[in-house]
C-alpha cells in the first residue's frame, strides 16, 4: 500500500506463492525514510512471530511523532487555526460565490 503496488507479484499463482514464501519483494523506493523502509521489512517477515504488532508500530518514535503531528493538524482544522489548508479552501469558496453573483 505504501508504494501503491503489490508487495508480491508473479506471472502465475505458483510464482506468486513462491515469492511470498521466500519473502521476495521489490525494495522500497529510496525516497522513503530508512525508518519506514525498515518497518516495512519487519512487517513483511515470513515468521509472524517476528512481525511487529499494532501497539509496537504505534510506539515507534517516528510513527508516534507523525501521529501526533496529524492529531495537531486535525485539532487546528477543527478550531479554524489551520493557516495552510483553510485559507485556500476559503478562497475557493469565495471564488465560487463571486461567480454565482
Amino acid at each position: 500500500m505504501l508504494t501503491l503496488n503489490h508487495a508480491f507479484g508473479g506471472t502465475d499463482m505458483h510464482s506468486l506463492v513462491q515469492k511470498i514464501l521466500k519473502g521476495t519483494y521489490p525494495p522500497i523506493d529510496s525516497s522513503y525514510s530508512s525508518h519506514l523502509s525498515c518497518l516495512v521489512s519487519k512487517m513483511l517477515q515470513n515468521d509472524p512471530h517476528l512481525r511487529p504488532n499494532a501497539s509496537q508500530i504505534i510506539s515507534l518514535p517516528f510513527i508516534h511523532d507523525a501521529l501526533a503531528n496529524l492529531q495537531r493538524g486535525i485539532q487546528a482544522a477543527k478550531q479554524g487555526n489551520n493557516p495552510v489548508a483553510l485559507p485556500a479552501m476559503k478562497q475557493s469558496v469565495d471564488v465560487v460565490r463571486k461567480s454565482e453573483e
